[in-house]
């Protein structure tokens, strides 16, 4: 049986305006700037490794999340667009990281208001940043026990840096999903869910026929959700409240805790009278 045309799929309509790309790039690099001080300040102030190593997955982190409220903000409806422009404030990131890494180094007080030439020709001079990278290898970066690290080894680990923040940084943006925009109100739909936890939905495409054909009668016959393996229903409205959506997904608590989501029901466009009456049938917050 074919799918009732209400449920058409929501599209993505992939536009990026250059204008608000540039906007984001503006703004996530002046973001990055004074990331990436804060960044190097503790690394270079609390040398211990362990805490270094929470402080780095903690910066990849928040250069992901930067990106992603700034795509929101910019309402860039293309992914691909949002992870090279994150890719590019990871990497801008790491530039600045090193910039503000060897002024601390070499600077007995930390006055960077003071010392803005010295920044300046660091930023604008990569050649002169990696002369002072090249030497600070020789000399080595830190010891660990009676062993300074410094040449090839050294060179590993900030390579390493490097990859893991990048690594990081585009993993948890992917990770995020995209909310449907709505094109003809200009800005994202608001997104709202059934407050009921629906049980597991193990036979998606049994479930998905049902849903098909009646909607209601369908997430009705779902019973209740054991808190650890349970399904979700969403529901996306515009300002001008023309056009609804609805989407369901499964969650799973695995072994360490953590919930696990798979996707039952992607984005589809929802009729009016359905709406009315899943809100009669339940309550949406």
């Amino acid at each position: 049986m074919e799918k009732d045309p209400i449920f058409k799929k929501h599209e993505i309509s992939g536009i990026a305006p250059p204008i608000n790309l540039s906007c984001i790039f503006t703004i996530g690099i002046c973001i990055m700037f004074f990331l990436s001080l804060f960044y190097s300040t503790l690394i270079t102030l609390i040398p211990i490794i362990y805490f270094n190593i929470v402080i780095l997955i903690g910066f990849s982190y928040t250069i992901a999340y930067t990106s992603y409220y700034l795509n929101i903000i910019f309402k860039i409806r293309d992914k691909t667009s949002s992870m090279i422009m994150t890719t590019i404030l990871a990497l801008f990131a790491t530039y600045f990281q090193w910039v503000f890494y060897l002024y601390i180094l070499s600077s007995e007080n930390i006055t960077p208001l003071n010392d803005v030439s010295y920044i300046v020709d660091l930023l604008l001079d990569p050649m002169y940043l990696i002369e002072f990278i090249n030497e600070l290898n020789k000399i080595g970066a830190w010891d660990i026990g009676d062993v300074t690290i410094n040449g090839s080894e050294l060179w590993l680990i900030w390579l390493g840096e490097a990859l893991i923040t990048l690594g990081i940084s585009l993993r948890i943006y992917y990770s995020f999903d995209m909310k449907p925009f709505s094109e003809e109100d200009n800005q994202w739909y608001n997104k709202t869910k059934i407050n009921t936890d629906f049980e597991f939905i193990n036979l998606k495409k049994t479930f998905l026929e049902e849903f098909y054909k009646n909607p209601i009668v369908t997430l009705n016959s779902l019973k209740k959700g054991d808190g650890t393996r349970q399904s979700n229903v969403y529901v996306f409205s515009s300002k001008s409240q023309n056009m609804f959506l609805i989407s369901i997904e499964n969650s799973i608590v695995n072994k360490k805790g953590r919930k696990e989501y798979s996707e039952v029901l992607k984005p589809c466009f929802l009729n009016r009278n359905h709406l009315i009456e899943i809100k009669e049938k339940f309550t949406i917050v």
